[in-house]
């Protein structure tokens, strides 16, 4: 059903549009004299095929125009039909009215310059991409030939005299700064097109940059917001990645790993536990964080991410920057852009348990400027079967999701369904031997948001999550105040409404940003725990106003600051609060070194569970709970150059008010405790096509107790080979000692390989936890360790159209 379901949306959508102009952008700015530098500094035969194009959302683009016979999506080595022209660069869908209107000029201004080579060659792409045109002849329009340069503005191509800057240009990005590209050209100042030589190695090196310098994450991450690790969309595509899932395992600090009753969790090294609400995740700009639980892993771990671009998570972080609710961890998931995406991709993936995997996107811009992204998911999830004491331990899992994001004139409207059911695996018993269980969620959310050209952006989002558990077990599941009972069930809903305002300042030496937003979250809970029932619901009115100043002293160093005050308003029982973030930085640049150091002071927000439940069941929850106030101390040094990439960071977290459950399940603050965590990361960029990534870990705490792995790292290997991608992973964990449980050292050995059949129809094989040595996780009252990850091997099949 879920297969039939994407086929007919992929068709239906596939029908929306029949003329299509295609382009290759092989840059994009919002500084127009940067940007015509670049189209200056073309070599010629692309320069001549190409205009500065504006797109009805005003940014500035440089774009190569594609034959009509050009399939789109393919490497631009195939389209410019260049010899030696390697990369592949973002294939767009461009208005054939302005595209065209340029390219006839272009086309008049080559013949009256004399230029009756570079002119023919402009009117046989105008007949290929826009059929019978009625152009001029060479002879008619070559009345004054004229020595002079080509320039081209707002999709307009014009001839023109004017000085040609050789010095270094800068192509900058929204955030982050400016990043410069070096140009080898020498040129005279008034010297004619023809002449115009650039003196590179080769064609490649100044599009590799451009291909570079363009993609997503440049733009979208945020260096000032703490520590970032990005997982581009290069390396999501080698790694066959169907799940975010297939990412948290590549965490270091916090680490993956689940509950017994199979949701997914963190844990810091040495602890055994570590607050879910720490943890935010966020989809574009929206956070799809659960009012209940605080936490998103909850439904989300699982999510499919084929429509996403990339991923971008900060440690040692707070909210402020996002402008959203306190977290120290902070995982932004990045969708693809329709402009970057005009067509789509169809993917389905078996393995050998009987599992599939299927998913479809597209992507599509009008002639209006109307652009979409459309994405559909089905997936069902078979597990190697494990029994406890002679009762089966299930863990399948069985997902549908649906994924919108229209765009026009700085309006984006984006919404999302997703409907995941999952085994419950060991479940919540007292000797882990489940009869029956499973937990269903489901959440539907909408966003909308709007950008002003004055840095004003507002927004407002509705979220509505269903959450489901039952469980049977005959030796007991603790449900408060109802004691232990053998039948379990317990439903909640969250409704959220959120309203953001917020605006950017830009002055001399920075930025300041302002905002501020409103939620208001009611919770539903109701539960029915052998002849025990409850029934209660509570609302929570949330105000925050938020401010954070980036101030240069000089190029290379940068100072943040950043405050945000927050109140908090609960309908009954749980008494109103104040709390506050403040944030200090610093980062500093010296030659290929990058200094950053960071002061953090926040707070965890406890959910619903912990502070409301009049009748005590299934949580024994607790209105005078004092929110956690962590303070991080955060140290970064990074060298850099154009292969090598050494990141080292070190932080030293306090938290007052700890939260810390008894072993009735009573939750109780503890008055103060530290905890180091210290992680290293090496990158080696081999070539275009090749990277090695290296890292390792470790942490320690105030209580000196070692209740989960202390050391960790992971070794990765990105590899291009003519048609085929390669991908190795291996992760370790070391031993430790919890519950009475010895765990051994732990490796993950995971790999997959792609062979291209053509540019748009790959095959590709994938094996995860090859060796069935991975990671494992031991459980109060269970004398042995259990794995948190299968082992499977995939057959995947893609095909881009």
């Amino acid at each position: 059903m879920a297969r039939l379901l994407i086929f007919l949306t992929i068709i239906s959508i596939s029908l929306y549009s029949k003329e299509r102009i295609y382009s290759i952008q092989l840059t994009a700015s919002d500084n127009t004299q940067a940007l015509k530098r670049v189209y200056e500094n073309l070599p010629k035969k692309i320069k001549d095929k190409s205009i500065i194009y504006v797109t009805n959302s005003g940014k500035q683009t440089v774009r190569y125009l594609l034959s009509k016979s050009a399939t789109p999506l393919k490497k631009v080595a195939d389209n410019l039909k260049i010899d030696g022209l390697k990369g592949d660069f973002w294939v767009v869908n461009t208005d054939p009215t302005k595209a065209k209107e340029a390219f006839l000029k272009k086309y008049k201004l080559f013949s009256a310059n004399g230029m009756t080579k570079e002119a023919n060659d402009v009117a046989a792409l105008l007949k290929s991409s826009f059929g019978s045109l009625k152009l001029p002849s060479l002879k008619e329009s070559s009345k004054k030939p004229q020595l002079a340069k080509l320039d081209t503005t707002n999709g307009n191509a014009y001839i023109k005299e004017r000085k040609i800057d050789a010095k270094p240009f800068k192509k900058p990005t929204d955030k982050g700064g400016d990043k410069i590209v070096e140009s080898a050209a020498k040129k005279s100042e008034t010297a004619p097109i023809e002449s115009q030589k650039i003196e590179l190695e080769n064609i490649d090196e100044l599009l590799k940059a451009y291909k570079s310098e363009s993609e997503l994450s440049k733009i979208t991450k945020s260096e000032s917001a703490g520590f970032l690790d990005i997982y581009t969309r290069e390396e999501l595509e080698k790694m066959q990645a169907h799940t975010l899932m297939d990412i948290l395992k590549l965490m270091t600090i916090p680490f993956v790993t689940r509950n017994s009753n199979n949701v997914t969790s963190f844990t810091k090294p040495t602890f055994s536990f570590m607050p879910p609400y720490a943890i935010r995740l966020y989809i574009n700009d929206h956070d799809v964080t659960s009012t209940s639980f605080g936490s998103a892993m909850v439904l989300w771990g699982d999510m499919p991410i084929d429509h996403i671009d990339h991923i971008e998570i900060y440690k040692s972080a707070s909210s402020v920057e996002f402008g959203n609710e306190a977290g120290t961890v902070i995982i932004k998931l990045y969708t693809k852009l329709p402009e970057r995406e005009e067509g789509g991709k169809v993917r389905a993936s078996v393995d050998q348990r009987g599992s599939y995997y299927t998913s479809a996107y597209y992507a599509h811009t009008t002639k209006s400027g109307l652009s979409y992204i459309f994405s559909a998911n089905g997936t069902g999830i078979k597990t190697k079967e494990y029994e406890n004491r002679g009762y089966e331990l299930k863990s399948d899992l069985n997902e549908l999701s649906l994924y919108l994001n229209i765009q026009k004139d700085g309006l984006r409207v984006e919404g999302a369904s997703y409907k995941k059911e999952k085994g419950n695996f060991l479940g919540r018993g007292r000797a882990y031997t489940p009869l029956d269980g499973e937990i269903e969620n489901f959440h539907n959310y909408i966003h909308i948001e709007k950008k002003f050209q004055n840095n004003l952006k507002i927004s407002y989002s509705y979220d509505h999550l269903d959450f489901e558990e039952k469980g049977i077990d005959k030796s007991g599941i603790f449900a408060g105040a109802a004691g232990f009972v053998e039948d379990y069930e317990f439903y909640i809903h969250d409704i959220i409404h959120s309203f953001t305002a917020e605006k950017l300042f830009k002055h001399y030496n920075g930025e300041l940003l302002v905002g501020a937003f409103y939620k208001k979250k009611k919770m539903i809970a109701d539960g029915k725990f052998d002849a025990f029932a409850t029934d209660f619901e509570n609302t929570l009115n949330l105000y925050s106003l938020y401010l954070e100043d980036r101030f240069s002293i000089n190029p290379t160093t940068t100072l943040i600051a950043s405050f945000k005050g927050d109140y908090y308003s609960y309908d009954k029982e749980i008494s109103s609060r104040k709390e506050h973030i403040l944030r200090v930085g610093a980062i500093k640049n010296i030659g290929d070194f990058q200094l950053k150091a960071f002061y953090t002071k926040t707070y965890y927000a406890l959910p619903f569970l912990a502070l409301y439940g009049p009748d005590k069941a299934p949580y024994i929850a607790d209105h005078t709970l004092k929110f956690p106030e962590p303070t991080l101390t955060s140290l970064g040094i990074r060298y850099k150059n154009s292969r090598h990439t050494i990141d080292s960071r070190v932080s030293l977290i306090t938290v007052k008010n700890k939260v810390v459950p008894k072993p009735d399940g009573t939750l109780f603050n503890k008055d103060k405790g530290w905890y180091h965590q210290y992680e290293i990361k090496y990158e080696f960029k081999i070539d275009e096509n090749n990277l090695f990534k290296a890292d390792a870990y470790m942490g320690e705490n105030s209580a000196d107790i070692v209740m989960s792995p202390k050391y960790g790292g992971h070794i990765q290997l990105f590899n291009t080979i003519d048609r085929f991608e390669i991908y190795n992973q291996i992760g370790y964990r070391s031993n430790y000692e919890a519950y009475g449980v010895d765990v051994k050292p732990t490796f993950d050995y995971s790999a997959s390989l792609k062979y291209f059949v053509s540019k748009d129809f790959s095959v590709g094989i994938k094996g995860e936890n090859i060796f069935g040595t991975g990671y494992k996780q031991s459980y109060p009252g269970l004398d042995y360790a259990m794995p948190i990850f299968d082992r499977k091997y995939w057959l995947n099949l893609e095909y881009l159209f």
